[in-house]
This record gives structure tokens, C-alpha cells and sequence, in this order.
């Protein structure tokens, strides 16, 4: 399954009077002009990042080299809504120095450049872009692929699944789709330290499956659904469901010590926990230095954007604040297990 959670720029450009291999050898030096670290190549392309100050930053660049047309693409690789505009800009530089090189080598030139190359090529494809545009069945597809459980993906789409029914079962019993009355909250399984403490202690995570309107589901399904991907491979479906469930339950008993008579609902809590999980993982040797570091800063930022933004009124951050320092401390519980399947494989 592939699903497109980060914004890119894609732009198809002709050979014209080039082969495939010397639009290769141009195209990876227009790119180390413009500052670009290039990953290992192979005939059909290369993957580079984008250097900053020394260090590797989110944007990634894409060559795919097909039979007659190349397929190059910008994208940001950590968590981030809007960036179109500056893709597109990475292609436009892009080929504007394409343009600047190739009138400076001859065939001969470019011919020499690739057999100096073709040693160091790697057999295997690099670029998964060389292939046509998408239809609206394969968009569908992929759409219906999020909710869909399948290897590395298993329990991060029941959990959305779960969260979707719940809120339409909501609804339609008459619970207001955008802004629900706290009553229908507390009906519903809310968490409330007077009706909690008393011995309902079902609603710390009957509370963690609840959202108060439409939008409120909506962004924390997408971060579920990030973090979900990412992570979810590394752990497993045990691991992941285990972490996630206790997380929730953590994040709920920090809201009632925190708060004297809150209503508290939504999956954030657990969410955050899942990306405490993760930077606990992200701080070891698991991931590979290249992969790591982006994420670290990538989920970092994200996590700390997210808790000062929790600091307005009606966001219970106790429950986040929960959630992330027991994910935290359960991924690093979890980091000898993982480095001992990582040997038996």
C-alpha cells in the first residue's frame, strides 16, 4: 500500500536529444551544483537529500529515468502539510542548472562521464517513480488502502476504523457532527474524574475512542495514520496495539490527576504516546543514522509544535504530556526485544 501523506511536485521531461544515460550524468550534476547529496545510483535513477548547514534536511529529490522520458520529484519527507510551492521551486533549480550544463558538455562528454559511472551503479532500482500516471481506480485503491489491514499495517487501520464507526454511530443517534454537548461526551463513555473515580474505570479508554465533532477525528486520524505507518513495521501488531492501549489509559489517568472536573475525549492522547514510542526508538541504534536523524528532528518538532499549540483553552495537554512520557518509557522498554528480532532475522 502507498499513501501520499506528504505534499511533492512531479514534472515529466523529454530526453529530446539526449539518451537515457546522458540525461543521467546531467542531471546528477545539475543536482550536486545545486548542493545536493546523491544516494547511490543505478540506470534507472537515484534518490538525493537536500543539504543544510552541514546536515541532511527533509527534502528529498527523486530521478526516475524511464525509456523516454525522465519523472523528477521534490518531496518533504517529515511532517508537513504545505509545501508545494517549494517543491515545485527544488524542480525549477533543478532544471535550470540541467539547462546551464547541457550546453557545456558535448555526446562524447556525457558519453565518457557514464562509463566512468557504470561501475559504480547498483543493480537494483532506486526511483519507483518510472512508471505512468495513476488512474482514479489505482487513487481509489490507494485511498481505501488506508483503511485496509495489511502486512506492517495491521492494527493502525482497525484503530481508525474503530474511531470512524464509533463517531458515525455517534451521529446518527443524534449527537451533533461538529460540536457535541458535553452530555452526549459523558453518555458516550467520556472521562470525568467524578463518574471515573467512582468506578467507571472503563471510560480511561472508552474515552480514548471518542471525538468532540468532525474535524477534531479528522486530525487526529491523519497524525494516527503518520505515525501509524512509520511505525507500526518496527513494532509489529502486538507491540503496537499494546503500546497504544496502555499509552491511552496513561494519558486519561494523567488528565484526572491533572484536571478537578474536565470532560476529556479524543485519540490523542494515545497518539502521542505512539510518537513518544517512536522518539524513544529514534534516540538508539534501530534506525539507520540518514533515516534517524530526519525522522528525530522531523517527529521532534512535530511533538513540541503540538503540545505548545495544546496550551490554549479546551485542549487537554495533561493527557498529551501523559501519553508522550509513557510512550517514551515503553519504547524503551521495547528497544532490547527489537534489537534481539532484528539479530534473528
Amino acid at each position: 500500500m502507498y499513501t501520499e501523506l506528504s505534499p511533492k511536485h512531479i514534472q515529466y521531461v523529454s530526453f529530446e536529444n539526449l539518451t537515457p544515460q546522458n540525461f543521467l550524468v546531467l542531471i546528477m550534476e545539475a543536482a550536486k551544483k545545486l548542493n545536493w547529496n546523491i544516494g547511490p545510483v543505478s540506470e534507472y535513477g537515484f534518490i538525493a537529500y537536500k543539504k543544510q548547514t552541514g546536515n541532511y534536511s527533509n527534502e528529498e529529490l527523486n530521478v526516475g529515468i524511464g525509456t523516454e522520458i525522465a519523472i523528477l520529484a521534490s518531496r518533504y519527507t517529515g511532517i508537513q502539510t504545505v509545501n508545494e510551492f517549494q517543491n515545485k521551486q527544488n524542480i525549477d533549480s533543478l532544471l535550470v542548472s540541467f539547462i546551464e550544463l547541457k550546453n557545456s558538455y558535448n555526446s562524447q562528454e556525457l558519453s565518457w562521464r557514464y562509463d566512468q559511472l557504470k561501475p559504480n551503479l547498483v543493480s537494483r532500482r532506486i526511483s519507483h517513480l518510472v512508471q505512468p500516471p495513476s488512474t482514479r481506480e489505482e487513487d481509489l485503491a490507494g485511498v481505501i488502502g488506508i483503511f485496509k489491514p495489511s502486512p506492517g499495517y495491521h492494527i493502525t487501520p482497525i484503530i481508525i476504523d474503530l474511531n470512524i464507526i464509533i463517531f458515525l454511530v455517534m451521529v446518527m443517534s443524534g449527537v451533533h457532527i461538529s460540536s457535541p454537548d458535553i452530555a452526549s461526551m459523558i453518555k458516550w463513555g467520556a472521562n470525568l474524574r467524578l463518574l471515573t473515580m467512582k468506578g467507571e474505570w472503563w471510560r480511561l479508554l472508552s474515552s480514548c475512542f471518542l471525538h468532540a465533532g468532525v474535524l477534531h477525528l479528522f486530525f487526529n486520524m491523519y497524525a494516527l495514520l503518520y505515525i501509524g505507518l512509520l511505525l507500526e513495521p518496527h513494532l509489529g501488531k502486538k507491540r503496537f496495539a499494546i503500546a497504544y492501549l496502555l499509552t491511552g489509559i496513561a494519558a486519561s489517568i494523567t488528565s484526572l490527576w491533572w484536571h478537578n472536573n474536565a470532560v476529556s475525549v479524543g485519540a490523542s492522547g494515545a497518539i502521542f504516546g505512539m510518537y513518544g514510542v517512536f522518539l524513544a526508538m529514534l534516540t538508539t541504534n534501530l534506525l539507520q543514522n540518514s533515516t534517524r536523524n530526519a525522522l528525530l528532528m522531523s517527529i521532534a518538532v512535530f511533538v513540541g509544535y503540538s503540545l505548545i499549540g495544546g496550551m490554549q483553552h479546551g485542549i487537554d495537554n495533561a493527557a498529551h504530556l501523559g501519553g508522550l512520557i509513557s510512550g517514551i518509557v515503553i519504547g524503551y522498554a521495547y528497544v532490547p526485544g527489537l534489537k534481539n528480532s532484528v539479530r534473528n532475522i
